[in-house]
């Protein structure tokens, strides 16, 4: 199933991987929840998906978009929607502040689309992922029904991740890989999500419970996670002992 909105923090080719490891019928709990393509496509594949987020505006998102797509893309495509090089910049600071849900939903899903970055507060103008097909992906969209959206009351994931109680298993699609050097201080954007990746690393050693964590490739969580099961997915999402053509990592503790 195709997610409406662009995450250029994950590769999302693990999906298939994914599938080999946790079986049909199994309920999963996922955290960090944000572009949704392996969450979907796992729910979508007879998985039972609790999908997990801390942050209100990804939240809300989802569930407007699950409510009413079509209102939202009425909403997208209107002219009053329409925007220079200047607004831009101003809508990337200012959209949180719209007082109606749909509205910011609505621009949630421009910014997406429409900034380099695929995220909503920061990243230059680029107009190459607002196409067509993407808000075709948004007016018929249709979650899965073996999909929920969940909004935490926890502050931070860490503390979600630690009273995670999972019926069955948990995974983390954690992105891209960080030592969270020099971060003291930084300006979080609204639909970010922070996290120490050593902090998730530990809380998931202690767990019982099965789980699995997906990562684009890079050597620092290879060592990180030594102690557990890691499997190489290359570009194309298929399993591979070279590390030379590894794009994604998925690591488990079974």
């Amino acid at each position: 199933m195709k997610t409406p909105l662009k995450d250029a923090t994950h590769n999302g080719r693990c999906v298939a991987a994914l599938k080999k490891k946790i079986a049909p019928r199994s309920v999963i709990d996922t955290y960090l929840f944000y572009g949704g393509k392996a969450e979907l496509n796992l729910a979508s594949y007879d998985r039972f998906v609790i999908a997990h987020t801390t942050n209100y505006y990804v939240h809300e998102f989802w569930d407007c978009l699950s409510r009413h797509p079509r209102k939202l893309y009425d909403i997208i495509t209107s002219d009053v929607f329409k925007f220079d090089e200047e607004m831009f910049s101003h809508l990337q600071e200012s959209w949180p502040m719209r007082a109606d849900p749909y509205i910011r939903a609505s621009l949630f899903f421009l910014l997406n689309r429409c900034s380099e970055k695929g995220l909503i507060s920061s990243g230059e103008l680029s107009m190459q992922n607002f196409t067509p097909v993407a808000l075709n992906y948004l007016r018929t969209f249709k979650a899965p029904k073996n999909f929920h959206l969940v909004l935490d009351e926890e502050q931070t994931v860490i503390s979600s991740l630690d009273n995670a109680n999972p019926r069955g298993y948990i995974f983390v699609p954690c992105g891209d890989f960080s030592y969270n050097l020099f971060e003291e201080g930084k300006n979080k954007a609204y639909e970010g999500t922070t996290f120490k990746h050593t902090e998730v690393c530990s809380i998931l050693a202690s767990k019982s419970s099965p789980w699995v964590v997906s990562y684009n490739y890079h050597p620092g969580v290879l060592k990180l996670y030594e102690k557990f099961n890691i499997t190489l997915i290359d570009k194309y999402g298929n399993e591979t002992s070279n590390e030379q053509n590894c794009e994604e990592v998925l690591i488990a503790n079974f």
